[in-house]
């Protein structure tokens, strides 16, 4: 009598994405069929645990985003480094032109990380540009 086969894909964490793929073929033998379970349920916690954590913006006061900016900037590459302040920059330009407080503006990037930062600045500086262009007009 067989008691099965249990064939299992270690979790991969590649740019922060988690690849859980867990495959299990299981016969007979009920003492493994509940070792089995139990492996596989511990084994799915501890791939969720090792979860790698991104750095992101703390906005809960002026200190602190301060420091958080800090460590995101020394995390980057050149090239993102710049793009995240540039972005930064059109976020926060776009913000005042609306008549946002800067303190509302630290607040609303509380939580995010670069990539965040990069894509809500892309949006901020679509609008600044219409803004710029309704201004001439």
């Amino acid at each position: 009598m067989s008691c099965g086969q249990i064939h299992v894909a270690i979790c991969v964490s590649a740019y922060g994405i988690k690849y859980n793929r867990i495959f299990v073929s299981i016969a007979g033998c009920v003492k493994m069929k509940k070792f089995s379970l139990m492996f596989l349920i511990l084994f799915a916690l501890g791939c969720g645990a090792s979860k790698t954590t991104e750095l992101t913006i703390d906005g809960s006061s002026e200190a602190a985003f301060d420091a958080s900016l800090d460590k995101i900037e020394k995390s980057l590459d050149a090239e993102k480094a710049k793009q995240f302040e540039e972005a930064l920059l059109a976020v926060v330009a776009s913000d005042t032109l609306s008549g946002k407080p800067l303190e509302e503006t630290r607040k609303s990037l509380n939580g995010l990380s670069a990539d965040d930062v990069i894509k809500k600045g892309t949006e901020a500086k679509k609008a600044n540009k219409k803004r710029a262009d309704d201004m001439f007009k």
